[in-house]
Order: C-alpha cells, then sequence, then structure tokens
C-alpha cells in the first residue's frame, strides 16, 4: 500500500491520496493502522480520526473528532484486509472548520415580475452556516441591475 500526503496552501486543506494497492497471497487477517490529523495537543478539538472495520468498505469509514474511541462495539481504529481494498486514488480529505463559514444558497422567486404593475415581488435566499459559531442574525442585500 502506499499514499501521498497532499497539502494545499491558502485554504489548509490536506489530502491522503491513496495509490494502487495489490491483495497478497498471506492469511486474510485484520491489520490495524491509524489514519488522521493531530494539532498541537491530544484534545479532542485537535485530533481528527478515521475509523473503519475490516469488512467495511474504504468508502464507509467515518471521520470523527477525537482520538478512537475504546471499545463500544464499533470500529475502534481504521481496519484493513487484504479482500477489502480500496480503489487507486481513494482520497480522504481533511478541511479545517471556520467559526464563521456562511455561504448563500441559489436565489430564487415565484413567477414573473409585471411589467405595467408596482406589487411587490418576494424573492427568497437560502443561507448557510457551516461554521463553528451559531449565528442568529445575518444580512443579505440583493442589488438587481439591468434592463427589462
Amino acid at each position: 500500500m502506499s499514499f501521498q500526503i497532499k497539502l494545499y496552501q491558502g485554504s489548509n486543506r490536506i489530502d491522503y491520496v491513496y495509490g494502487p494497492f495489490t491483495a497478497s497471497t498471506n492469511n486474510d487477517d485484520r491489520f490495524t493502522v491509524a489514519v488522521g490529523i493531530r494539532g498541537a495537543s491530544s484534545s479532542t478539538q485537535d485530533i481528527v480520526s478515521v475509523t473503519k472495520a475490516s469488512t467495511t468498505s474504504w468508502d464507509q469509514a467515518v471521520i470523527q473528532s477525537g482520538n478512537y474511541p475504546g471499545g463500544g462495539g464499533g470500529p475502534t481504529t481504521h481496519n484493513t484486509r487484504n479482500t477489502v481494498i480500496h480503489d487507486s486514488g481513494k482520497t480522504y480529505t481533511f478541511m479545517p472548520a471556520f467559526n464563521r463559514d456562511i455561504r448563500i444558497k441559489p436565489i430564487y422567486s415565484y413567477g414573473k415580475i409585471p411589467y405595467y404593475y408596482t406589487d411587490s415581488q418576494t424573492i427568497g435566499v437560502g443561507v448557510v452556516n457551516n461554521g463553528l459559531d451559531s449565528i442568529s442574525y445575518f444580512e443579505v442585500i440583493l442589488n438587481l441591475y439591468g434592463t427589462n
């Protein structure tokens, strides 16, 4: 098994890209590995780990905050075996979480605005906050330009 770590300046994105994997003829035993990233300390907020049972597809791996849990019936590490291999190019991506990460979803309206009338028209927009801070108020300003 081979992999490459890609670091992206500016976005602080980290990709683990796995290369080709050929199953060996050895016993189909479970192998335990650690996959993840760690910050300045070993506290929960500074660790992101990836768990996977040995018989589970690599596409069903779970990314979690904190170190690997002990016991509990689920996978406690990233387990692999010869019979469950990944596709070449399988990538795990780690992106930093920001306190404020707000984006606008598509803007929409209901129907057409009449040309001769001045009735108001409702225009809707969705705002998504993927950040860590809860935001109770966010102003969105829409400017319309152009000719009819």
